[in-house]
Parts: structure tokens; sequence; C-alpha cells
């Protein structure tokens, strides 16, 4: 699908690094997402979901704790995709198979990593 079919399309970017955050919006934009920006740390239940496709937060910043969170939001109606960002996924991957449209991106990536990411959850 092309950028401009994504035009309304949001995503919820939950990244306190004032380095990476700039980037991660820049790469947003340009795959077509309108963002909305949270400030950390973000709870499930804190989250404006409603509209949104996709979620891209810093797996540290998510409360109690990435897996646990990820979890909380598929127990809900929401059904977008969720990008977990880490510097070491040693402790995430093994759950992610287990929680749907999970995709975690390991630091350094890329800088079509998170557009890749999002087209392989059906949503660039």
């Amino acid at each position: 699908m092309s950028a401009s079919l994504h035009q309304h399309t949001h995503a919820v970017l939950v990244i306190a690094d004032p380095i990476l955050s700039p980037s991660l919006e820049a790469a947003l934009l340009a795959g077509g997402f309108a963002i909305r920006t949270h400030p950390s740390p973000a709870e499930p239940g804190a989250l404006p979901v409603s509209g949104v496709a996709a979620i891209v937060a810093d797996a540290r910043l998510l409360q109690p704790d990435a897996v646990t969170f990820s979890a909380a939001l598929r127990a809900t109606d929401w059904d977008g995709a969720i990008l977990l960002i880490t510097g070491d996924n040693t402790q995430l991957q093994p759950h992610a198979s287990a929680i749907e449209r999970l995709s975690i991106l390991e630091m350094p990536f890329g800088s079509g990593a998170l557009i890749s990411a999002l087209r392989d959850a059906g949503l660039a």
C-alpha cells in the first residue's frame, strides 16, 4: 500500500529518548502516519487507542512491563500493531509469538526497519 492511503492512520509514539524520538516521528510521517505522542511511562488503560493503528514504544517505558502491557492491550478489543523498541530483545523475544501483532525492533536498526515492521503487520 502506498503512504497516501495512510494519511489518516494514527500511531501512538511512547518514546522518551530525545534523539530517537524525532527520527521515529520522521519515519512514521514519511510512511503516511499521523502521530500522537504519549508521555511516559505508559499503562495500557492510559493510552488513547481509539482510531490508532499502531503503538510504537520503548519497551522500558511500558508499565508494569512490556509483555504484561502488550497482553493487556490484546485483552481489549483494540487490534492494532504493537512495535516494541529495545536494546536487548532476549527477554522479550520468547513472549513475542504468544502476543498477536507484536513486533520487536532491536536497536540499533536501520531507517527503514520501522516502516518494514509496520508493513509486516499489514499497515504500510
